[in-house]
């Protein structure tokens, strides 16, 4: 009797694990289509307004909404995989940024291809992307589609992961300390990399370059 129950049980593992996977893979579709929909709620909402302050906090939440939604779309199509390629996955988030803010986002990567990450480290990163564009159209291009970004992903000879995000804007004030500032954005951008164990670092080249420098995932 025993022999024969851990045998069904050795049967049903794979069977029980194939649902596990299912059940999570719909569960990110669902958490996905709910949160585009509020992004294209308040996007709608956006669109009647007159403000330029309250569109502009409306876009920033928006944009914040939308950057998790991909994160739970790309889990999906990859099956809910626990590691992502972050190339690739920066890739099409940087597509959806460039369509809905104007801003045109180039990505190279220089390390190992595919620069696999876990799941909770592609989404910080994306998100700190997502944060550094908002910040780049509203500060150094002053609000304005059409403006450009450059991102650099790279490992050191420690393993560690550098990504470089410059625009071409106006650049920074002189001494300006990224986690001084007022602004919402820059404030989230700090905490994730506090919480990744990173450094930031920033300078005017051109325009405004952010460097963030974390352990390997």
């Amino acid at each position: 009797m025993t022999h024969s129950f851990r045998a069904g049980q050795a049967l049903r593992a794979p069977e029980v694990v194939q649902q596990s996977a299912l059940l999570v893979a719909e569960n990110d579709h669902r958490i996905a289509n709910s949160l585009s929909l509020a992004a294209a709620m308040l996007r709608l909402q956006r669109q009647k307004l007159d403000d330029a302050v309250v569109r502009q906090a409306l876009l920033d939440a928006e944009m914040r909404i939308a950057s998790i939604a991909h994160v739970h779309a790309y889990l999906h199509r990859h099956d809910s995989a626990e590691r992502v390629d972050l190339g690739n996955f920066l890739r099409e988030a940087l597509a959806e940024t460039d369509a809905a803010i104007g801003i045109r986002c180039s990505l190279s990567a220089d390390g190992p291809a595919p620069m696999m990450v876990s799941a909770r480290f592609a989404t910080r990163i994306a998100i700190i992307v997502n944060e550094l564009a908002l910040n780049a159209l509203k500060h150094g291009y002053g609000g304005s589609a059409g403006g450009v970004a450059r991102i650099g992903l790279a490992t050191d000879p420690d393993g560690q992961l550098q990504l470089t995000f410059a625009d071409a804007g106006t650049g920074l004030p002189a001494n300006f300390d990224p986690g001084q500032g007022d602004g919402l954005g820059l404030r989230i951008v700090t905490s994730l990399v506090e919480e990744l164990e990173g450094t930031l670092s920033c300078c005017s080249d051109g325009g405004a370059r952010f460097t963030i420098v974390v352990p390997p995932d």
